[in-house]
């Protein structure tokens, strides 16, 4: 099964629906989870509507995963869950442990988003590595060796357009999975992260469609 790990939609800094993404992703992956960026209290709250957005998705031969990227001083984090109808407090966490704990206790992932860009965690991994429950590598490089680290490795293409959905994606060995079965296989490490075409390809896609929408 082939599931983007990492979509944006227009409910953050995307350029289209959910709905409109999700069925231009059949044929290209098998699943793909809708992580659109928070950065406000009032946007935490609003995950309960967008959650509900993401719910009311349904294709056959398509498994929809929700979630949303947070962004800390030491790097953008994703958070993934099987769970559409959760309720989010009122605040930020501000606490990288803290948020942990909360997504956790939801049964979702925690996941260090595009390790080795600028905005990823990078190096800083080594010192918060019993955070993350895995590791996304798309753009993928050679700046430390992120085998060490024993952590599971996944891929998403953090499309921002319908066009890029699956340049890369986490390969999981089953088929017709659910969300929660996506999540377990994360967490027993039962992935293959698989990258299809290059990150600058994705953005060379990406940026003009969206600049084009200003």
């Amino acid at each position: 099964m082939r599931v983007d790990m990492h979509v944006h939609s227009c409910l953050s800094d995307g350029l289209s629906l959910p709905s409109k993404i999700a069925k231009s992703a059949l044929g290209k992956v098998d699943g793909l989870a809708f992580t659109d960026h928070i950065s406000s209290r009032d946007q935490l709250k609003l995950l309960e509507k967008r959650f509900r957005v993401y719910g009311s998705i349904k294709i056959d031969g398509l498994t929809i995963i929700p979630g949303f990227e947070l962004s800390y001083d030491f790097g953008h984090v994703l958070a993934v869950f099987s769970d559409f109808n959760l309720s989010f407090p009122s605040r930020v966490f501000h606490d990288i442990w803290e948020f942990r704990e909360f997504v956790k206790g939801c049964g979702g992932v925690v996941i260090a988003a595009h390790i080795f860009r600028s905005s990823g965690v990078g190096r800083r991994v080594f010192d918060l590595k019993e955070v993350f429950d895995a590791l996304e590598v798309y753009p993928f490089n050679y700046d430390f060796d992120v085998y060490s680290l024993q952590i599971p490795l996944i891929a998403g293409s953090d499309s921002h357009t319908p066009y890029t959905v699956g340049f890369a994606y986490t390969y999981i060995p089953h088929s017709n999975c659910s969300a929660d079965d996506i999540i377990q296989s994360i967490v027993k490490g039962r992935v293959l992260p698989v990258i299809r075409k290059p990150y600058i390809l994705r953005k060379l896609i990406d940026v003009p469609h969206i600049l084009s929408f200003l």
